[in-house]
């Protein structure tokens, strides 16, 4: 999946691609709000995250990201596997 990600107030923070690896329980390494926001794409499928912070990382700051944040991904469904 090809990404970026923004915090609500339009600063960009990552962008990049990423290897996902869904199984019944969602895609593993991620965070429950990425999984939940995945789910059902198709190939080139291009969708806007909103991930509140209790979906996100919540209390704790993440690199880059700072506790209680919530985020906003641009996600696309480069290929499958």
């Amino acid at each position: 999946m090809d990404y970026t990600l923004w915090l609500p107030n339009g600063t960009q923070l990552q962008q990049g691609t990423v290897r996902t690896e869904t199984t019944q329980g969602g895609a593993r390494g991620f965070t429950e709000g990425w999984q939940l926001g995945i789910q059902g794409m198709k190939h080139s499928e291009v969708r806007r995250l909103v991930i509140p912070s209790r979906l996100g990382y919540g209390g704790e700051t993440y690199g880059p990201i700072p506790a209680h944040s919530v985020l906003v991904f641009e996600v696309r469904l480069a290929g499958l596997r």
